[in-house]
């Protein structure tokens, strides 16, 4: 008898780690899809609020990385409605370039903030709303399947 109440035991541990460990990932998934909903909410509030432009890129930073690659940072250069011409250094490196000197790129920045500069395109204003969705939904889903699962067992 005490050996079958020792396996009841054992298994209760089991289901209550199981548990704890999905409580996590849902956690997780939830706090990413709040990131996303965040992100989504200022690329809209820069886009209907901001200043659409023309950006120049005036130079191509390169960089290596660990495997001795050179990847290309793009620098672009645009009119402010100050008459100020802002600089500011895409965060999105890549082999080959993505554009070659002189390219022209639409942009939208802060008229409050220029630090504030999104490319316009789907990567350059959902970049971090998509990347967040994508890693968070598989967590929620299956956070939130097993602990519906549970539910169901206890």
């Amino acid at each position: 008898m005490d050996a079958i109440l020792n396996g009841c035991k054992s298994h209760a541990k089991r289901i209550v780690m199981w548990y704890y460990l999905y409580m996590g990932f849902f956690i997780i998934g939830m706090v990413l899809f709040y990131v996303a909903a965040r992100q989504y909410q200022l690329t809209n509030k820069l886009i209907s609020s901001g200043t659409k432009t023309t950006a120049t890129v005036i130079d191509l930073l390169e960089s290596t990385n660990d495997k001795g690659n050179t990847l290309y940072q793009p620098v672009f250069e645009f009119p402010a409605n100050t008459g100020d011409k802002v600089r500011f250094i895409s965060n999105v490196r890549s082999r080959p370039a993505s554009y070659k000197m002189g390219d022209q790129v639409p942009v939208i920045y802060n008229t409050n903030n220029t630090d504030e500069v999104k490319i316009i395109g789907f990567w350059g204003l959902y970049r971090w709303t998509t990347v967040s969705l994508s890693i968070g939904a598989p967590f929620f889903i299956i956070g939130c399947m097993y602990l519906l699962y549970t539910k169901n067992l206890l």
